[in-house]
């Protein structure tokens, strides 16, 4: 039986905030140069503090415990700081005095999490994987991975995670939605448009196409087809909600959310794996 290739490297993650106030987070393992790592959004690890706040108007993170869950078993939890620095890495221009303090990404070694295992979950399959953007050879015949899709407003895109914070028999949720905005490869975040709810926040999003895939070249596009029926390209992180205008409305309520998403890069997240810095209390 073919199994998701994304899915399977999917957690969920649990934030306990107080005893009786929780929150639901996704995260996913990613290939580095120094072994796998996980990637989530930042504010799942700063108890909903934004980047922003953080590091733009120095608000402390609020203590959260947070439970690792992979394919319905707890696996690992952790606090995610200790001994004033955090366990997980940020963008190092959030450090700057020059910074924009919006980057919502956050990348923890997979080796660092392992110690903080919890019972009977050694043998869990979420220690084998290696990420994202790993090769599957399991599953070569049906799957590839594609690095140059053509991505313009319009094209539809899959944000994997966990939406109001239901799975589906343990595994993660596909939701459909279409991106917005895209200023090319060295844009560090895209737009995306689409019905996310809470719980999605740190995933991974994906474009995904069957039996081959259009791509730019020579200014025109090209169709390419591969051998294998099914072609990901991961293309970034899901963050959260786009906030609105300042002075969009004078109107305080519900009609201010917008359904628009930010998404950071691969390339942002791929600098925060292996240029990132701790952050310090």
């Amino acid at each position: 039986m073919f199994k998701d290739p994304v899915s399977a490297c999917i957690v969920k993650l649990i934030l306990t905030l107080e005893p009786n106030l929780w929150a639901v987070g996704t995260g996913f393992v990613l290939s580095g140069p120094e072994g796998p790592c996980l990637a989530t959004a930042f504010h799942n690890l700063s108890g909903g503090i934004s980047a922003q706040a953080r590091f733009g108007a120095h608000i402390p993170p609020r203590p959260v415990l947070v439970d690792v869950v992979y394919a319905g078993e707890s696996v690992a939890h952790f606090m995610p700081y200790a001994d004033g620095k955090s366990l997980f890495r940020v963008h190092k221009n959030l450090m700057t005095r020059s910074g924009d303090y919006q980057c919502d990404v956050a990348v923890m070694d997979m080796a660092l999490l392992r110690s903080h295992i919890t019972d009977k979950a050694d043998d869990n399959p979420l220690w084998e994987q290696k990420g994202i953007c790993a090769m599957h050879a399991d599953c070569a015949d049906a799957y590839v991975q594609g690095e140059d899709m053509f991505l313009p407003a319009g094209r539809s895109v899959l944000v994997f995670g966990f939406p109001g914070g239901r799975d589906f028999n343990g595994q993660p949720i596909a939701v459909s939605g279409s991106i917005a905005a895209h200023d090319g490869d060295t844009a560090p975040y895209l737009l995306l448009s689409g019905h996310t709810s809470a719980g999605c926040s740190g995933g991974p999003v994906v474009a995904r196409e069957f039996g081959g895939y259009f791509r730019h070249e020579k200014e025109c596009l090209i169709r390419h087809t591969p051998s294998a029926p099914l072609v990901d390209q991961w293309i970034g992180l899901y963050s959260g909600r786009l906030e609105p205008a300042a002075n969009a409305t004078a109107n305080k309520g519900p009609q201010e959310i917008t359904q628009v998403g930010v998404v950071w890069s691969a390339q942002t997240v791929r600098s925060v794996v292996q240029f990132g810095v701790c952050d310090r209390l």
